[in-house]
């Protein structure tokens, strides 16, 4: 779902910090 994607797109722009923690916990 397009939404989906963009939803994902503003946040890798808006909270890299919050994204690299959630991939170190994985």
């Amino acid at each position: 779902y397009v939404g989906d994607i963009i939803k994902v797109r503003v946040l890798l722009m808006m909270e890299p910090k919050v994204l690299a923690r959630f991939w170190a916990s994985i």
